[in-house]
């Protein structure tokens, strides 16, 4: 038999983790607006089905290590950001390094142009040629 106490914190406990649950949703789609994707975008780029990404979104499955890191690359947050919204925090931006060329743009680069930029080491010459290796072998 369970006490109204018991009742009452399992009450508080569950309207904790669907507030969360709505948090998330609401900060994943300001996001999503912000870098002008749709929610397909997001679904391909994070390799996430459209159907789960909706439950996900909505509460109905767990986010998992595998869904939280494909949403924080594909947004463009730092990993553990999605922990941070379940947790009440903000997502944190990944920063373009601060050596990247005014020519370049950050957020038009793909994830593995971003890690060659963020690779400690490489020169800008090389960094460019890397990049413009990958983006034609991602085209093909």
């Amino acid at each position: 038999m369970c006490t109204a106490p018991a009742l009452m914190f399992a009450l508080i406990a569950l309207r904790k983790e669907v507030s969360m649950t709505n948090r998330l949703s609401i900060v994943l789609n300001r996001r999503r607006v912000e870098l002008g994707m749709s929610w397909n975008e997001v679904s391909d780029k994070s390799r996430i089905s459209i159907a789960h990404l909706r439950r996900v979104r909505a509460g109905k499955s767990p986010v998992t290590e595998l869904v939280a890191r494909g949403l924080e690359t594909t947004l463009s947050w730092t990993p553990g950001s999605i922990s941070k919204i379940l947790e009440g925090g903000d997502p944190e931006e990944v920063q373009a390094p601060s050596d990247l060329p005014s020519d370049v743009s950050w957020n038009d680069l793909s994830d593995a142009a971003q890690h060659l930029w963020r690779t400690p080491g490489v020169d800008v010459t090389l960094r460019r040629a890397l990049v413009t290796v990958l983006e034609e072998s991602e085209r093909h």
